[in-house]
């Protein structure tokens, strides 16, 4: 069973990874074997659910009438309205939570004075009427900020907020520029009793998820982690060639090659401007996937995504480029019946890229293959859609400063890209073929790929396609 296809309809998140969603998750919670026990949890969340009735009470009495109650369903020990004064600034968090009896015990037994710059609890939440938005986009009294407030305060890691309706998880050990967080939509999963999207609200707002004993929440954050850290390697890999991977950019510049035979500055600076125009796309529609997905035109005329699914692995037709041409095109000037404005800063600019506008320069299926590079992630012959909401601006920064140290070349004879491992330390480099031959009997060579007399290739000044340098990176890209 697929859980997180049953998840997306209910989920805004850019704190997990779509792989940790999809992978860890159910084999940290143990999904399959909780099927019965979440059952019996919605259940009972189910029966108190009375929407008439929340939509005229006021903060207090929904936390009265539903908070609380879920809370206690969930497993938690709470404290309300407990004032704590830090350096003089009073703050009252509506709910102190703890995991267990004994935490909230040892807590109650502080003295006063103690007790009021105390943070010997498991978590802050912080909650609101049904009827009042969590993130009202407001810079003042915004409960989004109120939540963090409170945990930069009260020097706490995590914490939960709601309205009832969305509950949200934040991990402030950090610290981000964007709005992080894990967002779940529990009143349509009532509505719609999904047992297995349930299993993702559960096994994050349960006390369960918090005993000492499990460490499950450790667990999840440490594997969401090094599941970043491997989709944003593997993406770096994948545009330089590195670590047993073919250079995306290094196909997008052969075919520009084998097409135009122009200078290969200008190939350089075409295929530059092509990767990062559809880089830039990715990020925006995983970013904004939700706000998207209202959109009456993006998804059938604009979307990246879409045109991958429709994209069949065709040499003879070049219609798939032309609609990329299109788009391109919409995020240039704008278009006005679909609702779309004008992105400025140059880098869609075609002045810029005059070499993508010779005809047939992409076929169908090299656009596929490019696209589905970018767009998805493949691990152990498992595909996933590949995360831009849960990277930085700072690191698509890096892979464009670091395709500043790289160059194109024509090779001159034969020759051979070779990842070779020498006292345990991996070497890629570029070899003739009479160097290979030598190296192949010396040596344990892991991969290479050969490179005949007269073919466009990528390399650094290492002569490698492996790079650690700093550039300055030009308005035109920062700008996005």
């Amino acid at each position: 069973m697929n859980y997180y296809q049953e998840l997306k309809k209910y989920l805004n998140n850019n704190l997990f990874t779509s792989y940790s969603l999809e992978i860890d998750f159910p084999n940290i919670y143990n999904f399959n074997a909780n099927q019965k026990a979440f059952r019996d949890i919605l259940t009972k969340i189910t029966k108190i659910y009375d929407k008439n009735k929340f939509i005229k009470q006021n903060e207090h009495q929904f936390e009265d009438e539903f908070i609380s109650k879920v809370l206690e369903i969930l497993g938690w020990y709470f404290v309300r309205q407990d004032e704590k004064i830090i350096q003089g600034k009073v703050e009252k968090p509506d709910f102190l939570l703890f995991s267990n009896e004994k935490l909230k015990a040892k807590y109650e037994n502080l003295d006063k004075e103690t007790k009021k710059s105390s943070n010997d609890f498991t978590i802050i939440l912080e909650s609101k009427a049904y009827n009042i938005e969590i993130d009202n986009k407001k810079v003042k009294d915004n409960p989004h900020f109120q939540i963090l407030r409170y945990l930069g305060n009260l020097k706490k890691n995590y914490g939960f907020l709601t309205n009832g309706r969305f509950w949200r998880f934040y991990d402030n050990s950090i610290l981000n520029s964007n709005k992080v967080f894990y967002e779940i939509n529990l009143e349509k999963i009532i509505e719609d009793q999904n047992i297995e999207a349930f299993a993702y609200f559960y096994s994050v707002f349960s006390a369960f998820n918090f005993t000492e004993k499990e460490d499950h929440l450790e667990i999840t954050l440490q594997n969401n982690k090094l599941s970043k850290i491997k989709i944003e390697d593997d993406l770096k890999s994948i545009i330089y060639g590195t670590n047993g991977n073919e250079s995306l950019f290094e196909f997008i510049g052969s075919r520009i090659y084998n097409k135009t035979k122009a200078d290969l500055k200008l190939i350089y600076e075409n295929s530059l401007y092509f990767i990062f125009r559809l880089l830039f796309i990715a990020y925006f529609e995983d970013k904004f996937e939700i706000i998207l997905e209202k959109h009456k035109y993006f998804k059938s005329k604009i979307s990246l995504r879409t045109l991958l699914e429709n994209l069949q692995e065709d040499e003879s037709s070049s219609g798939g480029f032309g609609e990329l041409e299109n788009i391109f095109n919409i995020y240039n000037k704008g278009k006005g019946n679909f609702d779309m404005p004008v992105f400025n800063g140059g880098l869609f600019d075609e002045s810029k890229t005059a070499l993508l506008g010779t005809p047939k320069i992409f076929n169908d299926k090299d656009l596929k293959f490019i696209l589905n590079q970018l767009l998805n992630f493949k691990d152990k012959n498992l595909s996933f859609k590949r995360d831009y909401k849960t990277l930085s601006i700072e690191h698509l920064g890096t892979i464009y400063e670091g395709l500043l140290s790289y160059f194109f070349e024509i090779a001159n004879e034969d020759i051979y890209y070779v990842s070779y491992k020498e006292k345990s330390k991996e070497i890629e480099c570029y070899f003739d073929n009479y160097d290979f031959k030598i190296l192949e009997k010396s040596k344990k060579v892991e991969k290479y790929t050969f490179y005949k007399k007269g073919q466009i290739y990528l390399k650094n000044t290492s002569n490698s396609r492996k790079a650690s340098a700093s550039f300055y990176t030009p308005q035109s890209i920062a700008n996005f």
